[in-house]
């Protein structure tokens, strides 16, 4: 009996161990500075779908989050957008933006889905957005715009 009750504490605490070492991994704080969405930025629950590029017809709206930076980041590579709780959500890459100097980071991820996963995994619809090593900026609701009033943001995409 001795020995039984000597297996399972050792395989309890195996297995407690071990779901500690996962959750470490998947649950990493991801920023060292946050910034609320403020008037540097403006972020938007979808982006313009033209027929070639800038100045050709606007075909509709794509439902992808889109952060746009009124000044230079130094970041030319990929966002990481994490839930609260530091759960990646989806990479999102960086391109140029017409008359914003900082870029725009827009993500290939749907919006619907990326705030249902946000939901599902931290009981919110914020999410951050990694935009450089150290920074990232607080989205309070990935379905929202903020600071922009064009494509869909007059709707909450759920």
């Amino acid at each position: 009996m001795k020995i039984i009750s000597m297996t399972l504490a050792l395989l309890c605490f195996t297995t407690t161990s071990f779901a500690q070492d996962n959750t470490v991994d998947t649950n990493i704080e991801p920023c060292e500075n946050v910034v609320k969405i403020n008037h540097n930025f403006i972020y938007k629950n979808s982006a313009p779908l033209r027929a070639g590029g800038e100045g050709t017809p606007l075909l509709g709206y794509e439902e992808v989050p889109t952060l746009i930076m009124k000044k230079d980041v130094s970041n030319k590579g990929l966002a990481r957008v994490f839930d609260t709780t530091g759960n990646l959500i989806t990479k999102c890459g960086w391109r140029t933006a017409t008359g914003f100097p900082g870029g725009r980071f827009k993500c290939a991820s749907n919006t619907r889905g990326m705030r249902k996963a946000a939901i599902k995994k931290s009981g919110t619809p914020a999410a951050f957005f990694k935009i450089n090593r150290r920074t990232c900026i607080r989205i309070p609701d990935i379905g929202k715009c903020y600071g922009s009033v064009k494509g869909k943001c007059n709707q909450i995409l759920k």
